[in-house]
């Protein structure tokens, strides 16, 4: 059983999408690189699954970005974040 605070992002993009879970120390927990080949729900759902079982009872904080990820975000009341605003928050707190 996880235990703290997991933050989990998903770019949902035209051909590929990339998932990264990280604590509250930024150590990575878990990334998935993988095409959807236009089955973009049931590959963020596979991924989803995946980080389930290998993070069981972490608390998860989930933000998506990128291209196909607006209305998947909509359809999951997930927050969406555009990927320069993303990018640069990241830029801004981490340098």
């Amino acid at each position: 059983m996880h235990e703290g605070h997991v933050f989990l992002g998903l770019d949902v993009g035209s051909t590929t999408v990339k998932t990264v879970a990280i604590n509250e120390r930024c150590d990575v927990l878990f990334s998935r690189y993988q095409r959807h080949l236009s089955e973009v729900r049931a590959t963020v759902a596979d991924m989803l699954r995946e980080v389930a079982a290998t993070l069981p009872g972490a608390s998860l904080h989930i933000a998506l970005t990128g291209s196909g990820a607006i209305s998947l975000a909509e359809d999951l009341n997930l927050p969406f974040v555009q990927e320069v605003i993303a990018s640069g928050i990241c830029i801004r707190r981490y340098s």
